[in-house]
């Protein structure tokens, strides 16, 4: 009973909530710059907020400054490794960079971990398309389809990536 007196007493949400809170206001009205310098002062006092790292992460990427987002996306991970969706940020920054084999390598893994998402698998068959591996890319297109039948952006890939589809020479 003390602890909630002391509680409600404190004077209502502390400062960093409140930044990270106005930080998520100003995504969503795509106000990046001004999100992106709240939520650095806010890791500087709160290092450990994976989902702050993350949501920098994001800022570069939309930025495209690739490094700072894989960055950003290994903090967040680092602290929250069941979060699989920092690990898949962390793969795209990474094929962004051409780092391909790195990438492939966190994305089967996820594939593995879930083996029903078919975003996983789109993403995976993109990066093995990149690395020529074309076979295997359509392989796990058609797995996505079989998941997710009516997804826009598989239907795009598999029609784009159709070998009759192939310019004539």
């Amino acid at each position: 009973m003390i602890l909630v007196l002391t509680l409600c007493s404190c004077g209502g949400t502390p400062k960093a909530v409140k930044d990270y809170n106005a930080a998520m206001v100003l995504i969503a009205e795509q106000r990046y710059v001004q999100a992106e310098e709240i939520l650095l002062e806010y890791v500087q006092t709160r290092p450990y907020d994976h989902e702050a790292w993350n949501q920098l992460g994001l800022i570069a990427f939309r930025e495209k400054r690739w490094s700072e987002a894989e960055r950003c996306f290994r903090e967040a991970e680092d602290l929250a490794p069941a979060r699989l969706i920092y690990r898949r940020n962390l793969a795209l920054a990474l094929a962004e960079q051409n780092q391909l084999a790195q990438a492939k390598e966190i994305v089967s893994q996820l594939v593995e971990e879930d083996s029903r998402n078919a975003g996983y698998r789109v993403d995976l068959a993109r990066i093995l398309w990149l690395l020529g591996e074309q076979e295997s890319a359509r392989e796990e297109l058609a797995k996505a389809r079989t998941l997710a039948p009516e997804n826009a952006e598989v239907q795009r890939l598999i029609h784009e990536w159709s070998p009759s589809n192939r310019p004539t020479q």
